[in-house]
């Protein structure tokens, strides 16, 4: 898995995105990919940091996906 983490656009990628107004209420679990971390007002959060329980608009997602899932769902 690291390996894979560290060759970026084969297997999986580490990157941020912002979060969607969909996605926006919704647990990290329901994002399309796994989220690591959560950037909110400019602090890094663990997605296990019960502040992050729900995704908010304007919420700056870190996750783990393979390259061609880079996308949220609809």
């Amino acid at each position: 898995m690291l390996a894979d983490l560290l060759d970026h656009g084969r297997g999986l990628d580490l990157f941020e995105r912002p979060a969607t107004v969909a996605e926006a209420g919704e647990p990290a679990r329901a994002v399309d990919g796994v989220v690591i971390a959560v950037v909110r007002g400019g602090e890094v959060l663990a997605s296990d940091d019960p502040k992050v329980a729900r995704i908010k608009e304007g919420d700056q997602l870190i996750l783990v996906s393979s390259h061609n899932r880079r996308t949220s769902k609809p």
